[in-house]
């Protein structure tokens, strides 16, 4: 396929390019890296009842933990998007895996509950900075009219993590104990992290952005696009390293035209991602201790599990309807449908099987909705800030996550259990539906009144049309 010999930006090549193979594959092997990162933030929630046991920790101490977890997570959504955008995707992402891959295998050496929270702290410090820089990534590889459906799919394989490790859980836990399941969690990420070396390109835009040679843009292109006619590049419009510092990737999301946009994003991360993790670090053990419903460790593995294959199922489907339905009535259609959901776990006296089947059915609506806010943030920035943007969301969301370790803390301490805290939840839930219909409103009138047509493209994954879709 021969691509216009007009001369265009390293970005504009690939949006020009229909999606190849080599893209496609990209694409898979950042869904094993989300993979790896949805394990591992869900994996330490499987060995709390454990500790509890070994260690004598009560629930206070347990939540203490998830808290001090999503502080890390936190600074490592942060930092990350700001390095991602200064030296580079790839590094970022590498780094990252390794010292989550390295800090889980190590926590099956802790001797006590205050060495694993250490421990824990710095693997999630990677943890929180995988998954922003790794939907810039694919936002940055794949064209623009594919960017929400690929970078959903890629997301995709968070809950497909959580997967992988309630089933590991479920097998290791009652045969092995505890601390085999964190050594097998900690080996997975480093293979997977080695084929991400090998097969995955560093963005063409970000190595324009940084001043990198035509020759070695038009190598990179080549590489991600598979199309040998990569000769009509123009890097005269691409900002310089002096001018994209100068700039400041902050200052570009915290602009006038950006930052009602940015705020909403923040408000839905900060409640989003706290219900998110409320629920994922917190679930097996409000099945297991009481009042809950009193479930084994099998029981609530597998209760897990159905979540998670709703999430990978869900976030699947989600992505194909992005190709042709408006992403922010998407993303409120499915919170509704979450609500309900969330109200039959807080209201009715469900048995195993029904629990099994109600967490299915919500996987399938509230993880694919609260995860598409990435989406929705990497299509709102440009590419010189994109990282930065998407790294401030989720700091936020993990800011959010610290608020929700402690409540989910002192809601079980309170004695409130699996329906009283499922049934708090509706409140941030509801309030999420209003905040994404606001933010469709704010990209819409932005769209509308727009004078920089780069702004505009950076808004909507369809340059042409002010209606944001996909």
């Amino acid at each position: 396929m021969s691509v216009s010999p007009q001369l265009v930006g390293p970005q504009d090549f690939i949006d020009r390019s229909p999606i190849g193979a080599r893209q496609r594959l990209a694409v898979a092997m950042c869904f094993l890296v989300m993979l790896a990162d949805g394990m591992e933030v869900t994996i330490a929630s499987h060995v709390f009842p454990s500790l509890m046991k070994d260690f004598g920790a009560p629930i206070g101490s347990i939540s203490a933990v998830v808290a001090l977890s999503a502080v890390g997570l936190a600074i490592g959504a942060l930092a990350s998007g700001r390095a991602a955008d200064r030296f580079g995707r790839k590094p970022v992402i590498i780094t990252g895996v390794i010292l989550f891959g390295i800090g889980t295998f190590a926590l099956a050496a802790s001797p006590d509950l205050m060495t694993f929270a250490v421990i824990r702290i710095v693997s999630c410090l990677g943890i929180g900075g995988v998954i922003p820089v790794t939907v810039t990534l694919v936002t940055d590889l794949v064209p623009r009219a594919r960017r929400a459906q690929m970078s959903a799919l890629a997301f995709a394989g968070v809950p497909f993590g959580t997967i992988v490790g309630a089933y590991l859980a479920t097998i290791l836990i009652p045969t092995s104990g505890w601390r085999s399941l964190l050594l097998t969690a900690g080996v997975i990420p480093i293979v997977i992290v080695i084929a991400f070396i090998l097969i995955v390109p560093e963005s063409p835009s970000f190595v324009a952005s940084r001043g990198g040679s035509e020759a070695k843009v038009k190598a990179l292109l080549r590489r991600v696009t598979g199309h040998d006619d990569a000769g009509a590049i123009d890097l005269s419009q691409v900002a310089t390293p002096e001018q994209a510092v100068a700039r400041g990737s902050f200052h570009v999301i915290s602009s006038r035209a950006l930052l009602a946009t940015t705020i909403l994003l923040w408000i839905f991360s900060f409640f989003g991602q706290g219900v998110n993790l409320l629920i994922v670090q917190f679930l097996p053990t409000m099945l297991q201790t009481p009042p809950g419903p009193g479930l084994s460790t099998v029981e609530s593995g597998n209760v897990v599990a159905a979540w998670g294959w709703g999430a990978v199922i869900g976030g699947v489907l989600a992505a194909f309807a992005l190709k042709r339905f408006d992403r922010f009535y998407t993303i409120a259609g499915l919170l509704v449908w979450s609500l309900i959901g969330i109200l039959v776990i807080g209201l009715a006296d469900l048995g195993f099987v029904g629990l099994v089947i109600t967490a299915f059915l919500l996987g399938l609506t509230l993880p694919p909705a609260l995860g598409l806010i990435n989406v929705v943030a990497s299509l709102a920035y440009p590419v010189d800030a994109r990282a930065t943007g998407v790294g401030a969301v989720g700091f936020v969301g993990r800011v959010g996550n610290i608020a929700s370790g402690a409540a989910g803390g002192a809601l079980l301490a309170a004695g409130l259990g699996l329906s009283g805290v499922f049934l708090a939840l509706t409140a941030p839930v509801a309030l999420c539906v209003g905040v994404i219909l606001l933010l469709r409103r704010t990209t819409m009138r932005r769209a509308r009144f727009a004078d920089d047509g780069a702004l505009l493209a950076a808004s909507s994954p369809v340059p042409t049309e002010p209606t944001p879709r996909g």
